[in-house]
């Protein structure tokens, strides 16, 4: 190899080599939570398919979700993957919520707004740039906007659309309530400002593996929503477990009863149709 193809490769390594940790402020976080069980088998995936955009637009926020042992988790350091700076977060629970979760990875967020996203969905490149738009376009009196996560289910070719509170301004006092169906609505409110809703749109694939999955699901949310519901009963927050808890117990006898038909009427299409619709409204 003569010094000219040398020094072309070396170029070559030096444009793919990773720039070096910065401390510019990100205009919005991506905070994403997983477990070893479920989320982390799209992890993988999902890293690769962050959209590229403006750098140090966005920063991600890692947070693995693990059984607490008592033990103290190892520290990890940030670092850029796929062009994004990363912060790493362990979230030890004793018992799982959704928004505890979602609350403890968003204290490692430093953009304006936070934008939580699973690991098990995707934002493509048009829709960054237009969640980019979204914020910086944003009145002062919007606290929170929803997004619009699309989901497909089994064999089923159709979307079904939910929209789903998923972007807010990272400022004190704003936060996640209830371990199931976790909003940031609550905070909002009490802190005197706004939700609207954006044109920003997410695809969702965790619900198209089987409909295993999608029970499994329900029977959880049932569980939790239960707890939920015991726990919030003397609040404001009541009506709001008890609303989803009667819902998803009705969401399981229609499941069944689908499934029933189809097994024994053949019809494929009913009942992918409303399993659909579930696994859109497990979404919100």
């Amino acid at each position: 190899m003569d010094r000219a193809a040398r020094l072309e490769q070396f170029l070559a390594i030096l444009e793919k080599r990773e720039k070096p940790v910065t401390n510019t402020k990100p205009f919005i976080s991506i905070v994403t939570i997983y477990d070893e069980l479920n989320e982390a088998q799209w992890l993988n995936e999902f890293l690769a398919g962050l959209p590229k955009v403006e750098e140090g637009v966005f920063e991600l926020i890692l947070c693995k979700c693990v059984p607490a042992s008592g033990v103290k988790p190892t520290a990890k350091a940030p670092e850029i993957r796929n062009g994004i700076m990363t912060h790493y977060v362990t979230f030890p629970y004793s018992q799982w919520s959704f928004s505890d979760a979602r609350n403890v990875a968003a204290t490692a967020a430093s953009g304006d707004w936070i934008l939580a996203l699973d690991t098990d969905e995707v934002l493509m490149l048009s829709q960054a740039e237009l969640l980019v738009e979204t914020c910086k376009a944003a009145p002062k009196n919007i606290g929170a906007y929803s997004v619009n996560i699309y989901s497909q289910v089994c064999a089923n070719p159709e979307f079904e659309k939910a929209p789903v509170t998923r972007l807010y301004r990272n400022i004190d006092k704003l936060s996640y309530s209830c371990a199931i169906h976790e909003t940031v609505m609550f905070s909002v409110n009490e802190i005197g400002l706004e939700h609207e809703y954006s044109n920003v749109s997410i695809f969702h694939n965790g619900y198209a593996q089987s409909e295993n999955v999608l029970i499994s699901k329900l029977e959880r949310n049932l569980e939790m929503l239960g707890r939920e519901y015991a726990r919030y009963k003397h609040s404001h927050i009541k009506e709001y477990m008890k609303v989803h808890l009667f819902r998803t117990v009705k969401e399981l006898e229609r499941f069944y009863d689908a499934k029933e038909k189809r097994e024994s009427s053949g019809n494929n299409r009913e009942a992918e149709n409303y399993l659909s619709q579930i696994a859109a409204r497990l979404a919100a």
